[in-house]
C-alpha cells in the first residue's frame, strides 16, 4: 500500500480553502489501496495530521516520526492553492529528493504563476492576443496614475503579478481607482501587474451581432428548457463543498456515477434517467468568424442535492 501525501495550506489567502481542499480528497481516497495523510504547509512549519497529532515533518526527505517508527511517503498529491504549491517552489524541493508529485514540473508552474513573464512568454506566438501590461513592485517608486492610464487605458485590471487566486483583483473604471487598487493587490504580493482591457475590433463585433440574431430564435427555445429547472456546473457546486471543479470530477468518476469520452462527461446508465443532470451546450467563435459549439455535463438542483448527500455519507464514514 503506497503512502500518499496530501499537501495542504501554503501562504496565500486561500490557506484555509486549501486545507478544506485536502479533507474532501481525504475522505475520497480508497484507503483499500492508498494510506493518505495530510501533510499541513504554512512558511517554515510542515507538519502532519497523523491520527489527531500534528507531528513535525524531517524537511530533509519529507518524512515524519510516529511511535512505530519513521513514516516515509511515496507519492504527493499538492493541492495548496498559490504559493509555495502553484510556484514552482514546492515543485524543486520534490525534484531535489525524488519525490513524484501530481502538478506539473519546476518551469511550467513557475511560468504561468507569474502572469507578467507569461504574458511576455506568449507574445512570441502571433496567433495569440496578449493585452499590454505593467508592472510595479513594492517599495519601488512607481510612475503617476495618469501616466499608466495613459498607456493602458480605461478600463483596465489591477492584480497581483504572482497569487493563486482571485484576491486582489480589481477592475479599475476610473483613474481615482488605480491607487486603492494597487494597494490592494500589493497586499497579495510584492508585484502588481496592471493590464489593458481588450477591445474587440468594431467589424468582429458587427458580425458576432448578425450571427446573434440569426440564432436568437433557437437560443430562447433552449434558454426557456434548460433553464426551466436551476442547473449548476461541477466547479460551482464543488466550491460549495471546499473543492475543485476537477476534484469533484475525480470523485464521481471513481464512484461510478460518470465518465469522460470524446471530452466530455457522461453519467453512467444507473444514474441517466434519474433527473440529476442534462446536457448544455456552449458556442463560441473563433477569429475566422465560424461558430464553434461545447456540450458539458450540468447538474440539476436534485443533482445538487446528490452530490451534498454523497459527500455527507463520505465523511460520516
Amino acid at each position: 500500500m503506497k503512502n500518499i501525501a496530501i499537501v495542504a495550506g501554503g501562504d496565500s489567502s486561500e490557506y484555509g480553502v486549501s486545507l478544506r481542499s485536502a479533507e474532501g480528497i481525504l475522505s475520497f481516497m480508497d484507503k483499500e489501496k492508498f494510506n493518505p495523510v495530510v501533510v499541513e504547509l504554512r512558511g517554515q512549519q510542515w507538519f502532519a495530521l497523523y491520527n489527531g497529532a500534528r507531528l513535525p515533518m524531517n524537511k530533509a526527505d519529507f518524512s515524519f516520526a510516529t511511535p512505530e517508527g519513521q513514516f516515509t511517503f511515496d507519492f504527493a498529491y499538492i493541492t495548496i492553492h498559490g504559493a509555495p504549491g502553484e510556484n514552482g517552489i514546492l515543485q524543486g524541493y520534490f525534484d531535489l529528493i525524488g519525490m513524484p508529485y501530481s502538478t506539473s514540473g519546476v518551469f511550467v508552474e513557475a511560468l504561468t504563476f507569474n502572469k507578467f513573464a507569461l504574458n511576455n512568454y506568449l507574445r512570441a506566438f502571433p496567433q495569440i492576443h496578449v493585452s499590454d501590461s505593467y508592472v510595479v513592485r513594492k517599495g519601488l517608486e512607481r510612475p503617476a496614475d495618469a501616466e499608466i492610464i495613459e498607456r493602458l487605458g480605461l478600463p483596465c485590471f489591477v492584480k497581483p503579478n504572482a497569487g493563486g487566486s482571485s484576491f486582489g483583483v480589481t477592475k479599475v473604471k476610473i483613474e481615482a481607482d488605480l491607487a486603492p487598487a494597487i494597494e490592494k493587490a500589493m497586499n497579495e504580493s510584492d508585484e502588481v501587474m496592471m493590464a489593458r482591457a481588450l477591445q474587440i475590433m468594431h467589424a468582429t463585433i458587427q458580425r458576432r451581432d448578425e450571427q446573434i440574431a440569426r440564432l436568437k430564435p433557437r437560443a430562447d427555445y433552449a434558454d426557456q428548457v434548460l433553464d426551466s429547472i436551476s442547473c449548476f456546473t461541477v466547479t460551482q457546486i464543488g466550491k460549495e463543498l471546499g473543492m475543485t471543479g476537477h476534484d469533484l470530477n475525480v470523485l464521481l468518476c471513481s464512484h461510478k456515477i460518470q465518465y469522460a469520452q470524446s471530452g466530455q462527461y457522461l453519467l453512467y446508465a444507473d444514474y441517466a434517467r434519474q433527473g440529476l443532470a442534462k446536457n448544455r451546450t456552449f458556442s463560441r467563435e473563433a477569429s475566422d468568424g465560424t461558430l464553434h459549439t461545447r456540450t458539458y455535463l450540468v447538474w440539476t438542483e436534485k443533482g445538487r442535492d446528490f452530490i451534498h448527500q454523497l459527500l455527507d455519507k463520505r465523511l460520516a464514514s
